[in-house]
């Protein structure tokens, strides 16, 4: 004979189905207490400006992928509780409304027991299936609702690590700008620098140039002076 969710609405509940699992598997989705200090702290001193700006948007690709993939779930766990509710809500009415017209038939025929004993029994035989089918629906309809309890909470969870990437995302944006401007900074002094030794530099040759004129002017006079001294 067929189940009780067979029967009603056509549907089999996917055999050994324990409960929502996505799509992706959430421990291989991206986990930023996992990065270390070499990929988004400080750059190092070899780092240049092109290598860094490539890292960054990798990471929020990343990022956004695993967006992605949580909304999808999200969706996934929408459709199938509304599915689960509307599946409750049809049962649980027909066979109530099952039951109230078998019991008010019996009834009826009851009452007319004139040729109709054997019919009114065999609409209680009918009854008692029917009872048994509602238990049975009964223990599949308490499946559903821990299932769909189980996920409720799965949704929460999924909402919560939702909220934690887009600010993980927005933090990995604003950890960018203020690298990009830190490295800005960090070559306007360098170009400072570069600047003041170059007219160091510049001063320190003049003075040189300056010694080494004066020192060639007064070679004529100290051969004068030798001069003199040898007559």
């Amino acid at each position: 004979s067929m189940s009780a969710p067979q029967q009603r609405g056509g549907y089999t509940p996917r055999e050994g189905r324990g409960g929502f699992t996505p799509r992706h598997n959430r421990e291989d989705a991206y986990d930023p207490n996992k990065l270390g200090q070499g990929e988004y702290g400080s750059p190092g001193p070899n780092r240049s400006k092109p290598n860094r700006d490539s890292k960054f948007k990798k990471i929020i690709h990343q990022l956004r992928t695993a967006n992605s993939a949580l909304e999808s779930d999200y969706a996934q766990l929408r459709n199938e509780i509304q599915h689960y509710q509307g599946r409750l809500s049809r049962g649980d009415d027909t066979h109530r409304l099952e039951i109230v017209r078998l019991k008010k038939e019996v009834d009826y025929h009851k009452r007319l027991r004139q040729g109709a004993e054997a019919r009114a029994l065999d609409l209680e035989d009918r009854l008692k299936q029917q009872q048994r089918q509602t238990a049975g629906f009964d223990e599949a309809q308490s499946s559903l609702i821990e299932q769909s309890t189980l996920l409720v909470s799965k949704n929460a969870e999924l909402q919560h690590k939702l909220k934690a990437v887009e600010a993980q995302v927005t933090q990995l944006t604003e950890l960018k700008q203020c690298l990009e401007a830190e490295l800005t900074d960090v070559y306007a002094d360098r170009d400072r620098l570069v600047a003041e030794l170059e007219a160091v530099w510049s001063d320190k040759h003049n003075a040189h140039l300056g010694h080494t004129s004066q020192a060639l002017d007064g070679l004529p006079e100290l051969d004068d002076e030798l001069g003199e001294s040898e007559e």
